[in-house]
């Protein structure tokens, strides 16, 4: 039996899946760490998984050969900083196989095998802004992984940014937080024509265009809470990446789109306890 979980940076998803038969699926709070792994383990508890696959926010030790694998590093979300999450919950669901990577390397993962995919990038834009990328079914993880969310966006942008230790990176320009400090409010009340979601626009085109720069992609996955709620962001970005590009490096038509999988950083970690199964 499979167990899977998936920490946020609001929420914990925990799933549970006898071969392909789902048995559990529930959404929590993300609290403080220990009552979280605490409340994942209560959810679980009358089932037996053998193995379980963690998909996490970062930045968190995900090289295998790690002493400290599945440890939290230095994070903005309160109270996590070096906190032992897949330990932990390895320990709290007894089991003894388990794999870590983080959500967005999941996710891309699930995507890339979902679509048939080389090489593929996982954008997401919600809490935080993270990139995962998978070349030929392997994600990067060893020394470390990705962290492109906090590549720098685009310089003419006035807003400072929000990000605790970059000021204005992507996350720190585009993230939810920021949109709520760079709109005075809710940012769901702005309209899709509000000149934020241009900067928004070239913030994440910003991030597009090094990514085709460094790891060349067959296609890059724009998810979280503000694409799935302004679907119309994705065209904007690709057209600004376009732009940026040139006539250097080839920006596909198509190039940019929403998840075709539902809760591909879910699945991912369902591919991840595979994979420690295997091991």
């Amino acid at each position: 039996m499979r167990v899977a979980v998936l920490t946020g940076g609001t929420h914990v998803h925990v799933a549970l899946r006898e071969g392909e038969r789902e048995l559990l699926r529930e959404t929590l709070p993300a609290g403080a760490p220990g009552a979280t792994v605490a409340a994942v383990a209560d959810r679980v508890a009358g089932h037996r998984p053998d193995v379980l696959g963690l998909a996490s926010f970062g930045p968190i030790d995900v090289d295998p050969a790690s002493p400290t694998r599945g440890h939290l590093r230095a994070t903005p979300k309160p109270g996590w900083n070096d906190f032992p999450l897949g330990p932990e919950l390895a320990r709290a669901l007894g089991v003894a196989a388990w794999a870590v990577d983080t959500d967005v390397n999941a996710a891309a993962r699930a995507e890339a095998a979902h679509g048939g995919e080389t090489a593929l990038a996982y954008v997401t834009v919600g809490t935080g802004v993270g990139v995962g990328w998978v070349h030929q079914g392997r994600t990067a993880r060893a020394p470390d992984h990705p962290e492109a969310g906090h590549l720098p966006g685009d310089p003419a942008d006035p807003f400072r940014g929000v990000c605790t230790f970059h000021g204005a990176c992507v996350e720190g320009l585009v993230s939810g937080p920021a949109l709520r400090a760079r709109s005075g409010g809710d940012p769901a009340a702005l309209s899709d024509d509000d000149p934020l979601w241009d900067w928004v626009a070239r913030d994440l085109a910003h991030l597009v265009h090094a990514v085709m720069l460094l790891v060349p992609v067959e296609r890059v996955i724009l998810g979280g809470g503000v694409p799935e709620a302004r679907p119309f962001l994705g065209g904007l970005v690709e057209a600004r990446a376009r732009a940026l590009a040139g006539a250097y490096r080839r920006i596909p038509e198509g190039l940019v789109g929403p998840p075709r999988v539902t809760r591909p950083d879910l699945e991912g970690a369902f591919l991840l306890a595979d994979e420690a199964r295997a091991w």
